[in-house]
């Protein structure tokens, strides 16, 4: 800086918040033919005969959940290929995973191939929520006064037939004045406005449901090198480790001067970021896509930008064997921690699994994809005293290399 002058320094600790209580245990279907396989149920009938199966469950993404299947077969021993043909896109279905039911939604795509030789089709489905990311909204005045932004996301989602779960409170509780819907905009990029404004993040789960959550889910797992990672990378990136987030607001207009004067082009909060993997000072202006009306709100919205850009400080991505989860059983949980214990990639700490992608194919078997990134991403806040418990830390947690 120009006057020699330093920034003030940002907390060195992390601190998670509480999680988000742990779901029920699952319920298993034990009968042939779910056990082992991906099962599509379409129309009462039962598909599971396919070359290739793709699931991902996802935070933050458009859609969150999604699945792929592939099948072929060849001349002239084709006959168990010709069922697939016949799901169609539109029809509702139910994906299985070892029994365990992983989406309910609905298939959006149908590519087939034929020739003489062979016969080759491709579904992809996604879970019901996915209706919001392609339906706009739609309400009979595009206005809501002096609600919650929980109650305008059911109110949003009602339309579409979809339900609305809340995992952890975040910035919620937070009446808005007033909220406009964009012309034009879907229900899901409402929602999303919305979730930001109450520092929540948004996915779905197995039932189609939109689900907005602001810490991890409470189920806790391990990975470790050399017993049960069949592989891993890393990504530790510096220019996302930002600090000092001020939030910035554009007031809405009014005849009340005094309104103007505070609310207009105002910086409400201060929001501290960590400084791991930090190459200098890096402060970031946000502003918000809807007026605030409090400075919580604002403080709230410049708190959920720092938590994002602490999830792409660190990204890991490691396979290992089967669907189900190494310590409960059951699938695993988009949200939930895992802790990750490998010298190669210097890691020996809780990290939040953002994505999972369960996959099955002739090459590779069976096996879970999860990526993982910083703890702090999830309802971290900054503690400038830096003690308090096990969050994302500084590159102390790291394992030594």
């Amino acid at each position: 800086m120009s006057n020699g002058a330093q920034p003030p320094p940002s907390p060195s600790r992390w601190t998670a918040a509480k999680n988000s209580p742990a779901p029920d245990a699952p319920v298993q279907i034990k009968q042939f033919p779910y056990l082992t396989r991906a099962v599509l149920e379409v129309n009462g009938s039962l598909y599971w005969e396919w070359e290739s199966v793709q699931v991902r469950h996802a935070i933050q993404e458009t859609p969150a959940y999604t699945a792929r299947f592939t099948c072929s077969e060849m001349e002239p021993a084709y006959p168990a290929a010709r069922w697939a043909f016949r799901i169609k896109p539109g029809d509702h279905c139910s994906i299985y995973l070892d029994g365990y039911l992983a989406l309910s939604g609905f298939v959006v795509t149908r590519q087939a191939f034929y020739d003489a030789n062979q016969h080759t089709v491709e579904i992809q489905a996604v879970a019901g929520s996915a209706t919001l990311n392609a339906g706009s909204a739609v309400h009979e005045t595009g206005e809501f006064k002096n609600m919650k932004p929980d109650a305008i996301i059911r109110e949003l989602a009602k339309p579409f037939g979809v339900n609305v779960q809340v995992l952890g409170q975040g910035g919620l509780g937070q009446a808005l004045d007033r909220f406009h819907l964009r012309p034009g905009e879907t229900g899901w990029q409402g929602i999303e406005r919305l979730a930001r404004a109450g520092g929540m993040f948004l996915t779905s789960n197995e039932n189609g449901d939109v689900v907005l959550m602001d810490s991890p889910i409470g189920a806790n797992d391990t990975v470790t090198e050399g017993v049960n990672i069949l592989d891993g990378r890393e990504i530790i990136h510096s220019l996302a480790a930002s600090g000092n987030y001020t939030a910035q607001n554009q007031g809405t207009g009014s005849d009340d001067l005094s309104k103007i004067a505070e609310w207009t082009h105002q910086r409400f909060s201060d929001q501290a970021g960590s400084t791991n993997f930090s190459p200098g000072y890096m402060p970031q202006v946000i502003l918000s896509e809807m007026p605030a009306f409090a400075k919580g709100m604002m403080k709230t919205r410049a708190q959920l930008e720092s938590n994002v850009n602490d999830m792409y400080q660190i990204w890991v991505t490691v396979s290992v064997l089967g669907w189900q989860r190494t310590s409960a059983g059951g699938l695993w949980i988009r949200g939930q921690n895992v802790h990750v214990n490998s010298p190669m990639l210097i890691m020996d700490r809780d990290l939040v699994l953002k994505a999972v992608t369960f996959s099955q194919d002739n090459s590779q078997g069976t096996r879970s994809t999860l990526e993982l990134v910083n703890q702090a991403a999830m309802g971290g806040y900054a503690d400038a005293g830096g003690g308090g418990g096990g969050g994302g830390g500084d590159s102390s947690d790291l394992a030594a290399g």
